[in-house]
C-alpha cells in the first residue's frame, strides 16, 4: 500500500463514504458487525449546543482570544495533529495526555509570542517545535516527530503566503463558508493530502482536513468563520480514536493476529491493507449508524454521530485498552 500525498488531488470528500464502503467490503483483516449498528444506534445521545456539533475536545486547554488569534491557533494547530503512533516515547506534561500536551503548550506559545506570521512559518525548524512543544532537541524519538512538525508548519507558511496573502484568514475565507471547499484548499498540502491506496483503489480519507473545518464550526458556533453550510457532506473520521470506540463497543472486529498486536502495543503500519482497513471500516461503520439513526426518523449527521463517539472515547473503559497506533502524519 502506499501514500499518494504529494500527488495533485482530483478527488473529494464525496469520495470518502462509497471506497471506504468498498474497501470495508472487500477486507480481509477488519469486519463491520451490523447488529452492533443497530445496538449502538440506539445508545446515540445528540452532542451538546444548539447545533448538536459539541465543543471542541479538551476546550480549558486551547488558546481563546480575538477571533484572528484564534483562528491562527486553530489552522496551526490543525497542521501538527498527528503523530500519535510516535505518542509512546514523547515528554507529557502532568496529568495530560500527549495529545493535551500538544494543544496546550501551543496555547502558551500563543499567550506568550502571538500568533506566528506566514512568514515565521515558513522558516520553522525542528529546535522550534521542540522549545514550543516541550520536547527533547536531543532525543532522537522527539526529533523525528519534530522533523515532521517543522515540516508541516513550513508547507502551510508557504502556502499562506504564495495563495492566500500571508492571512490565516484568507485561508479559511477562500472556501466561501464550504467545509468540503476548504478541505480541497487544505489537501494541497501534502500533510493533509490524506489519500491512500488500497488494492489499486484511490481511498480518501482527508481526516485532518476535516477537522479542521469541524474545529471551527465548533469555536465559532457556525458563525462567522465557523458558517458552513455543507457540515453534513463531511464524512466521519478515519484515525486511531473512533476505530478503538467501535472496536470496544464490538462493532468493528478485527482478525486475531492484529488484536494481538494492538493489545501488545505494537504499531500496525502505516499505509499497509490492515491499517487502511481499519480506517475504512470505522467510516463505514459510522456512516452505518447515521444511516440507522436517519432510518428511525432521528435527524442527524455523520458529524454528529463522530462527534459523539469522539465523546464516548474519554471514558475509563475506552481509555483502559490499547488503540491501534500507526507511525503516520495522517493522524
Amino acid at each position: 500500500m502506499s501514500l499518494l500525498h504529494g500527488r495533485p488531488v482530483s478527488l473529494t470528500v464525496h469520495e470518502i463514504r462509497p471506497r471506504a464502503r468498498q474497501v470495508a467490503e472487500e477486507a480481509q483483516h477488519v469486519g463491520v458487525v451490523q447488529n452492533r449498528v443497530v445496538e449502538l444506534a440506539q445508545a446515540f445521545e445528540m452532542p451538546p449546543g444548539p447545533h448538536g456539533i459539541g465543543k471542541p475536545l479538551d476546550l480549558d486547554l486551547r488558546f481563546a482570544g480575538e477571533a484572528h488569534a484564534e483562528i491562527a491557533y486553530c489552522v496551526t494547530l490543525a497542521a501538527v495533529r498527528f503523530g500519535s503512533g510516535y505518542h509512546q516515547k514523547l515528554t507529557k506534561r502532568t496529568g495530560l495526555s500527549v495529545g493535551q500536551t500538544l494543544v496546550r503548550a501551543l496555547a502558551d506559545e500563543f499567550v506568550r509570542n502571538g500568533p506566528p506570521t506566514a512568514a515565521d512559518l515558513k522558516r520553522v525548524a525542528s529546535g522550534d517545535c521542540a522549545r514550543w512543544f516541550g520536547q527533547d532537541p536531543n532525543e532522537p524519538a522527539h526529533v523525528e516527530l519534530m522533523d515532521l512538525f517543522a515540516r508541516s508548519l513550513r508547507d502551510l507558511g508557504t502556502t499562506l503566503v504564495e495563495h492566500h496573502g500571508g492571512r490565516f484568514e484568507d485561508l479559511i475565507g477562500a472556501a466561501n463558508g464550504s467545509a468540503a471547499r476548504l478541505v480541497e484548499i487544505l489537501a494541497r498540502m501534502p500533510f493533509f493530502n490524506d489519500v491512500q491506496r488500497y488494492r489499486g483503489l484511490e481511498v480518501p480519507f482527508f481526516l485532518r482536513a476535516q477537522a479542521l473545518a469541524i474545529e471551527l464550526a465548533q469555536t465559532f458556533e457556525l458563525s462567522g468563520f465557523g458558517a458552513f453550510d455543507d457540515l453534513d457532506t463531511l464524512a466521519p473520521s478515519a484515525d486511531s480514536v473512533v476505530p478503538h470506540v467501535l472496536r470496544v463497543d464490538g462493532v468493528i472486529r478485527y482478525e486475531r493476529g492484529l488484536i494481538e498486536r494492538i493489545d501488545r502495543g505494537e504499531p500496525v503500519p502505516a499505509h499497509t491493507e490492515r491499517e487502511v482497513e481499519i480506517r475504512a471500516a470505522a467510516v463505514y461503520a459510522v456512516d452505518s449508524i447515521a444511516t440507522q439513526l436517519r432510518s428511525s426518523g432521528v435527524t442527524v449527521t455523520d458529524v454528529q454521530v463522530d462527534t459523539w463517539l469522539r465523546a464516548r472515547g474519554r471514558a475509563p473503559a475506552y481509555r483502559a485498552k490499547p488503540r491501534h497506533r500507526s507511525r503516520t502524519v495522517l493522524y
